[in-house]
């Protein structure tokens, strides 16, 4: 085992040095530090290509995925390896062909793979297990012979915006941790959790590693089964309906609202049929959809809710029985992302699961730890999503804020409608009664004017502005 924090020690000056360097830059995500590890690690294991990614699972899945494997597809591993190597292959829904290992090293017994060979063969996945290697050359040989891709799992064996007002507290924190070592489920995750359960009103939060693998856990814990139907809007971050197609759900594309750009209640109905088992709103740009008639209709079907919340953290709902709720929590269950640019951005990934009911927490939780109920025991089809110590500190000193990030993101708001109210061809932001608009983005459309001359004015005055050139999803080849 290493000792992380005897390990922390002997290199303290370099690491706080550097992460003081990141949070002043803001730099969180694809900055110079990850570029320049990407091509010390390519020189180091002396290979051309190198892709980062958030973690061990990931890259397997990401590594068979780019593969065109199809479900039923048949991937040899050693039957002796941690559940990862073979969860992604079940998640993918490929068949993993288990194989004997070496007594001595523990690693796949190259004489064991060609008795297990098959027409449906397309891969073979050797773990270099406990720091020693497999035999390649063996292997390697076998897959040129059978012309099999070989993937090496090689986990056990490898040679924004930073408030200044936060600078003391989040400098404390991360070098707290750093000295501690408890990197992963620690006590700044439990708290952050516990302190975003009371934020939200909501019994569960199930922290993760990003908004993506939210959107993913929740569907995976709905049971739900390829073919299954999911209706969603057509106007949306890929992510929402990204994991409908790597779960073998099919999205189903319904029209938004053209003044809140949210998912349109009135064109819910007609798509539903007898495979449709949920319904996933999108509260864009900071705003809700009108959950309300949501709920009503996803209660007259039967159907789950899952709500994107991504981008409207910190948003109250006002039901129309005078109640006032936070947005997420109103549907089965809400999704959410911490992404640098978000209302509440962590310094790095992050994301969160919320629901009031029990048994999908349990089932989330497990899920989102390799399926595991307890360790080494995996109850079901799982991946790895955790949100780790570092970004929770970030998030809870940045939490107790939000309600005043939100204030004043609102008036900034408040002053663009003002200033544009009396220009014609602009159409400023519609605030429905129902939802308390954070301003995630301050969206305009317009008519009769040129777009791309108006993005250049405001680039050539030092305003930053961007606009959405992507296709509805439902499009997208």
């Amino acid at each position: 085992m290493v000792d992380l924090m005897s390990q922390y020690q002997d290199i303290k000056p370099a690491i706080d040095s550097v992460i003081v360097s990141i949070l002043e830059s803001a730099q969180f995500i694809n900055g110079p530090e990850v570029k320049s590890f990407q091509s010390e690690m390519e020189d180091y294991l002396g290979v051309k290509h190198v892709i980062p990614c958030a973690n061990g699972t990931d890259a397997l899945q990401i590594a068979l995925m780019a593969l065109g494997l199809k479900p039923g597809d048949e991937v040899i591993t050693p039957s002796f390896t941690y559940i990862a190597t073979t969860e992604v292959m079940a998640l993918l829904g490929l068949k993993p062909i288990f194989v004997e290992v070496d007594r001595d090293t523990f690693c796949i017994a190259p004489d064991s793979i060609e008795a297990a060979i098959s027409s449906k063969t397309k891969a073979i996945v050797p773990v270099h297990l406990y720091g020693q290697a497999a035999n390649m050359d063996a292997i390697m040989a076998i897959a040129k012979k059978y012309d099999l891709f070989v993937i090496e799992d090689n986990a056990q064996a490898i040679g924004s915006d930073y408030s200044h007002e936060n600078k003391p507290a989040i400098d404390s924190v991360i070098v707290s941790i750093l000295e501690s070592a408890q990197f992963i489920n620690g006590p700044e995750v439990k708290s952050f959790q516990s302190e975003m359960e009371d934020y939200l009103g909501v019994k569960h939060v199930i922290p993760c590693a990003n908004g993506t693998d939210a959107l993913q856990i929740a569907l995976m814990a709905l049971g739900l089964k390829p073919g299954d139907e999911v209706i969603t809007p057509s106007f949306t971050y890929i992510a929402t309906t990204e994991v409908m197609a790597l779960l073998g759900l099919k999205p189903i594309f319904v029209e938004v609202d053209r003044d809140t750009f949210c998912i349109a209640p009135d064109s819910i109905e007609a798509a539903i049929s007898s495979k449709t088992k949920a319904i996933v709103p999108v509260h864009l740009y900071g705003q809700a959809a009108n959950m309300d008639a949501i709920m009503a209709i996803a209660k007259k079907y039967d159907l789950f809710v899952i709500e994107d919340n991504a981008q409207a953290i910190g948003s109250d709902y006002s039901h129309e029985n005078g109640k006032t709720t936070k947005t997420g929590t109103i549907g089965d269950i809400g999704c959410t992302s911490f992404f640098p640019s978000k209302n509440l951005g962590c310094y790095g990934d992050g994301g969160a699961i919320c629901t009031n009911n029990d048994e999908l927490a349990d089932k989330m939780r497990m899920i989102a730890n390799h399926g595991q109920s307890k360790r080494y025991y995996h109850d079901v089809v799982g991946c790895n999503s955790r949100l780790d110590s570092i970004q929770a500190a970030v998030l809870r000193i940045k939490l107790r804020k939000l309600d005043g990030y939100i204030d004043a993101r609102r008036k900034v708001a408040d002053h663009y409608d003002n200033f544009f109210a009396n220009i014609p061809g602009i159409k400023t932001p519609v605030r429905t009664e129902y939802s308390r608009h954070v301003f995630h983005q301050y969206t305009l459309t317009f008519e009769g004017i040129d777009r791309d001359e108006l993005n250049q004015f405001l680039a050539d005055r030092d305003v930053p502005s961007m606009y959405c050139t992507r296709p509805e999803i439902g499009r997208v080849q």
